[in-house]
């Protein structure tokens, strides 16, 4: 499992900020809309107490934010999900499950994100259209978004769900639920282009672990590969010189080269099994002339190779 989707991240104190990247990220582009526009009329009062409460809410002052973001709920739940409101409730529930996995009150932040997730897909059953975003409530007329920046705005919010239940559900046990997460947070961080290299790779070697361990072979090399593909677009590790020039330069040298000796790590531990000459049988060969446990074992591996012929069909993360 992806170490940045872990439990370990959840529970771990001094990885538990990993949950708040999406607040602080949120708090920064609320408090930029409030200032781009200040002679636009205000805003109903869902908009402001949800902008309010990212403003004000650190992981050491919890409690005012979090009853800004209740008020913001109580308000929303007496409207109907639309285009012009439904990035804030996928927002809102965003934010209450970062609060309380940062509490450690996981089923509490479970609920509220299995919530956003029923809305994103009941929206995009029902309407799908580019909703509009929060940053928009403080905007002038002129600097709206583009549908395509809305669509993308949108996709990024459920992105952010499906990496917070991925932590959620592994840390509830329930590691198959986990991986599935997992895996479709990666592959739509891919589709829009909103990750770094090198953290991509390195849960994608780390998920693979997973796989592996279940016997899952060909899931786990192929997230090995794709390790290593987009682990080669992080770039060059800055040269010694230039690290002792830069304090940037030194930071980014000294990531690259722990990520990518994690990364060689888990790919010399794991050894996918070369296929079993007992496996290796034709689909047309006469099964009935074998003894009965030669029968049974060749039928399993057809079940297997139909099996895995049929998870290729959904494994690809994209070109």
């Amino acid at each position: 499992m992806a170490k940045s989707l872990t439990a370990e991240r959840a529970a771990s104190p001094s990885r538990r900020s990993s949950l708040w990247t999406g607040t602080r990220r949120m708090r920064s582009a609320g408090a930029g809309a409030a200032t781009r526009a200040p002679g636009t009329e205000r805003p109903s009062s869902p908009q402001w107490t949800i902008i309010w409460a990212s403003t004000t809410w650190t992981q050491k002052n919890c409690p005012p934010g979090r009853k800004h973001l209740m008020n913001c709920m109580k308000h929303l739940d007496k409207c109907r999900v639309s285009s012009e409101n439904v990035s804030l409730f996928i927002h809102v529930r965003n934010q209450l499950g970062i609060l309380w996995a940062g509490r450690d009150e996981t089923e509490k932040a479970q609920g509220f994100l299995e919530t956003a997730e029923s809305i994103y897909q009941r929206y995009m059953k029902e309407n799908g259209s580019p909703p509009t975003d929060m940053s928009e409530y403080f905007c002038s007329e002129e600097n709206q978004l583009t549908h395509q920046e809305r669509t993308k705005k949108f996709e990024l919010a459920y992105t952010h769900t499906l990496y917070y239940l991925a932590q959620v559900y592994q840390y509830l046990g329930e590691n198959e639920r986990a991986a599935n997460y997992c895996y479709s947070t990666l592959q739509r961080q891919l589709q829009l282009k909103q990750f770094n290299p090198m953290e991509w790779a390195l849960n994608a070697a780390t998920l693979s672990q997973y796989y592996i361990t279940k016997g899952h072979y060909m899931e786990g090399r192929h997230c090995l590969a794709a390790a290593t593909v987009v682990s080669g677009l992080a770039g060059e590790v800055p040269s010694e010189a230039a690290a002792q020039e830069s304090e940037a330069e030194s930071d980014r040298r000294e990531q690259l080269r722990q990520k990518r000796s994690d990364i060689r790590k888990i790919f010399t531990t794991e050894k996918t099994p070369s296929e079993s000459p007992n496996t290796s049988a034709k689909p047309d060969d006469n099964i009935g002339e074998l003894d009965t446990d030669r029968q049974d074992e060749l039928r399993r591996a057809r079940r297997r190779e139909e099996e895995e012929e049929g998870r290729k069909q959904t494994l690809l993360f994209g070109s």
